[in-house]
């Protein structure tokens, strides 16, 4: 933009300015002008109108204190009384008495604008109303309806007038009314109250009436709820007493004003109303009874600011004249200000191109050629500097060599350093990974071997000593577990799964888990789920399941007696997200705060006592922190010595549509393994005896490979069902014997499970890409060992998988109704075979149909239910004979195959 432009516009803006203030100002003070004289109205008209309502309220209270104390009216409420006690309303003695005052009463309520008067004897029952009130005759005290106002006062008016809100009397009419309660006593004490039904009008009638020429002005009184207690003059459908007690929502006026005078305030401001609009308004607060009630006095901040748009247009007009003044002589000004300027920009621009030999020409005595003298010594400046510059860049570019060499050295010294880092970090996971391996792989023969010990015939004290060995091995796995998940969090490897899932099932394990874990003592276990949780939640199960099994474990562990409460709540609905806040509350030890201080970190408890005397590595809570922060949540405790403790936690988590609930499989069929050929690939002779002989006893042929070369002469030579690989082995190791299998004619297909020690999640991830169908993890679990092979054999199976059914024999519930004691049990299973087998042997089978009477059907009902035969105890309740013979035979041929396992 040229210099002369420039001046046009500054020269525009030095004429407008002065104007703009002057109007500016004027504006302001008539806007104060208008203001005060607004405010002053408002305020006279609120303070008016409150007078008046005060002394409408002290009419009311007035008018009822001169009945209330005629002579006249206690006698007649007595009377009306004892005819109520002896007939009721409808007695000629009522209608003769009513008849007397009626004219009287209707006369009084028309002169004084009442709906109704009423009179209710000591016990609270009205016992005359002059328009027939529908509530003639009942009890107001007995049993008030929770809306009924009238009955709710009525207590507090047995010694002084009391005056109501308004209401809707009787509830669900259409009727707004308040009331005016008033004792009637005498010498001989309370003889019954009298009350006087008023409606809003004569307020309305004192609030609309108007005292001033502005159309938008209006004075309406809110109650302490925020309600409208008159009705509005510029909104009366909306805005009105009955429509605001209809619509409690609809009618709310929560604006500045009511908020201050409701609070005691009497005061004026500038605010926007219950319709949103900018409005002047005078406030101030009433009292009514026991209660506050706002007078406020409002007019639109546009009309009362009317006169200020007509001074606006005025400064607008003078402004227009002065622009039109200046846009004229302003070019003119501009020209002769400017040339001197023109001709120096242009000596610039030449030495701006390179020109420093060009001279600026010194014509004018004034700034100007003071300028032009300065410029031209600038120039020589200029060229010296350029020289200097020219001979520093020289000596900064061998500066420059010098640093790009030391930067390349550095930068390698780097790389070396992040090589070495990460060379370290593998080999800390490749240390974790063996170290896992090499811990599970004698847990697996532990644990598997106890296992086997169980179930062979023991004394009392043989099995206890292997109970607690296969307890001990579980806590054990259990702190491995711990190490590697916290080996996961430093590495900053452990993530969350974000699946469907119900909350109810995981509350159910938990539930379980702990009652199996109270070993006895005096505990009650407690679970409150808030019904507003959503059923099906979209997030890790496991890990949910993890934090609520440790605090829940704690718990267990920490107390002696009492009570655990588990509590699962709503802390915050997003609609697709919910975080959940759960606590855990026991009686047990408690905690200091320096105790609480150290709780979550790593390697840490309570303190040194509670190591000896509860166990565990410190790093349970530690874990917990980081899962639930990873949840979206924190966790936190609250605890004080031998009170107790609860712990606190929250967890984000998706909620599932319809469409993504849960989808719960089947449960796998009872899959017959007798005659499966199964290849068992293990280096370990331990684990290989473990494992074959888990397998024989559900009647499996096993053949042994101790390694993976050993895998494929066998699989080159015969056919099998299915194959268990271990994964690391001397010579081939489980993952190239697998992938050398699948190249094999007719091998795509064959199940080939995993069965390793590895359990990080790279382990996993390895089996599946080297072609494996699934993955058991050592220590192995003999029922996740067994529905693993059930599924895959009946997938590559299928003809040889029978219909799911109950199973004939649960030895594991027979067992426990004789303490463990293997013995005791096989007598019992023994005396039920001697019993009830002739009943379906040779020639002394009967009739189906008489097969059992009702007392042997008692005694084997009973007896089978004692060795965990519930298959045959289910028939037996239903009844129906065949099937209860092919019960039988199934439980006689159950209890055989049990009693001849070698013990």
């Amino acid at each position: 933009m040229q210099i002369r432009t420039k001046l046009i516009g500054l020269l525009l803006c030095l004429s407008l300015l002065p104007l703009v203030i002057v109007g500016a100002t004027l504006v302001h003070r008539a806007q104060e002008a208008l203001a005060r004289t607004a405010f002053t109205h408002l305020e006279y008209v609120r303070d008016s109108k409150k007078k008046r309502v005060l002394r409408y309220f002290n009419r009311l209270e007035s008018e009822a204190r001169v009945i209330a104390n005629s002579q006249a009216v206690a006698i007649r409420l007595q009377a009306f009384d004892q005819i109520m006690q002896k007939g009721g309303t409808q007695t000629q003695e009522y209608q003769e008495l009513d008849a007397q005052i009626r004219f009287v009463y209707e006369q009084f309520l028309t002169e004084f604008g009442y709906h109704d008067l009423m009179l209710i004897n000591p016990a609270g029952t009205i016992i005359y109303s002059t328009r027939a009130d529908e509530n003639l005759g009942a009890n107001l005290l007995s049993s008030p309806h929770p809306d009924n106002i009238l009955g709710q006062s009525l207590p507090q008016a047995l010694n002084s007038i009391v005056i109501t809100d308004f209401g809707f009397y009787p509830v669900g009419s259409n009727q707004l009314l308040g009331f005016v309660i008033a004792p009637i006593k005498r010498q001989q004490g309370y003889l019954g109250s009298l009350v006087l039904k008023f409606t809003p009008d004569d307020l309305n009638e004192i609030m609309q009436e108007r005292t001033s020429a502005m159309a938008s002005q209006e004075v309406y009184l809110v109650g302490p709820d925020k309600r409208m207690r008159s009705d509005s003059y510029l909104d009366p459908y909306n805005r009105s007493v009955r429509a605001s007690f209809s619509e409690p929502q609809a009618g709310i006026v929560d604006t500045l004003a009511s908020q201050k005078a409701l609070a005691g305030e009497t005061g004026e401001s500038t605010i926007l109303d219950y319709r949103n609009i900018p409005v002047l308004s005078a406030y101030t607060p009433v009292p009514v009874e026991q209660q506050t009630w706002a007078l406020i006095a409002e007019v639109d901040e546009d009309e009362a600011y009317a006169g200020i748009t007509r001074l606006v247009n005025l400064m607008l007009m003078i402004g227009g004249s002065v622009l039109v003044v200046v846009v004229l002589i302003s070019p003119f000004i501009a020209t002769v200000i400017t040339r001197p300027v023109t001709s120096l920009t242009q000596s610039s621009i030449d030495i701006a191109k390179g020109n420093l030999d060009a001279e600026v020409e010194q014509h004018w005595r004034d700034e100007f050629g003071i300028l032009a003298k300065n410029f031209n010594e600038m120039r020589e400046s200029i060229k010296e500097q350029i020289q200097t510059i020219r001979s520093q860049k020289a000596e900064l570019d061998k500066v420059n060599e010098g640093l790009e060499s030391q930067v390349l050295l550095r930068t390698a010294e780097l790389e070396k350093s992040i090589e070495e880092v990460q060379a370290a970090t593998q080999a800390k996971s490749e240390f974790l990974a063996n170290m896992s391996h090499e811990i599970r792989t004698p847990m697996n023969a532990i644990l598997g071997m106890a296992h086997l010990a169980l179930q062979t015939k023991l004394d009392d004290r043989q099995y206890n000593y292997i109970t607690k060995i296969h307890h001990s091995a579980k806590l054990l796995l259990g702190i491995i577990n711990d190490v590697l998940d916290f080996s996961k969090i430093e590495a900053g490897k452990l993530t969350l799964e974000a699946v469907p899932f119900r909350l109810a099932d995981v509350m159910d394990n938990l539930a379980n888990l702990l009652e199996a874990n109270l070993a006895g003592r005096p505990i009650q276990l407690e679970f409150d789920v808030a019904n507003n949780l959503p059923p099906v939640l979209i997030g890790d199960e496991l890990r949910l399941t993890q934090v609520l099994t440790n605090i829940g474990g704690n718990a267990v562990k920490f107390t002696q007696q009492g009570k655990i409460q588990i509590h699962a709540q709503m802390y915050q609905d997003d609609g697709d997200t919910a975080l959940l806040h759960f606590s855990v509350k026991d009686s047990g030890v408690g905690m200091t705060d320096a105790q609480m201080g150290k709780l979550f970190r790593s390697f840490s408890q309570a303190d040194a006592s509670t190591t000896r005397k509860y166990g565990g590595t410190g790093l349970g809570l530690a874990i917990c922190q980081h899962l639930t922060g990873l949840m979206g949540g924190e966790i936190w405790v609250r605890s004080r010595p031998n009170k107790g403790s609860t712990f606190h936690f929250t967890a984000r988590f998706g909620v599932a549509n319809q469409t993504q609930a849960p989808v719960v499989e089947a449960s796998e069929p009872s899959v017959d393994l007798t005659g499966a050929r199964v290849l068992l690939v293990e280096d370990n002779a331990i684990n290989q005896e473990l494992a074959r002989e888990l397998l024989e006893q559900k009647g499996v042929q096993v053949v042994g490979a101790e390694h993976g070369g050993r895998a494929l002469e066998a699989v080159r030579n015969q056919e099998y069902d299915l194959i268990l690989m271990d994964c690391q082995m001397p010579q081939m190791d489980g993952y190239q014997a697998t992938r050398a299998i699948r190249e094999m004619p007719g091998m795509a297909d064959i199940p080939i499970i995993a069965m390793t020690a590895n359990a990080m999640v790279a382990d996993r991830d390895k089996a599946f890409s080297a072609g494996m169908n699934d993955y058991i993890t050592k220590p192995l679990d003999v029922n996740q060992l067994f529905s693993c092979l059930g599924k895959w054999f009946s997938r590559y199976r299928p003809s040889g998988v029978p219909q799911p059914q109950a199973p004939s024999l649960d030895v594991a519930q027979g067992l426990s109704l004789f303490g463990g004691n293997q013995s005791l049990y096989q007598d019992s299973c023994q005396r039920f075979t001697a019993e009830f087998a002739p009943l379906i042997q040779g020639d002394v089978q009967r009739n189906s149909e008489q097969l059992l009477s009702a007392e042997e059907r008692n005694r084997m009902q009973a007896m089978a239910s004692a060795i965990g035969a519930k298959h045959l105890v289910k028939e037996l309740q239903q009844g129906e004979q065949s099937r209860i013979v092919e019960a039988l035979s199934l439980t006689l041929k159950a209890i055989e195959s049990q009693i001849s396992q070698p013990e």
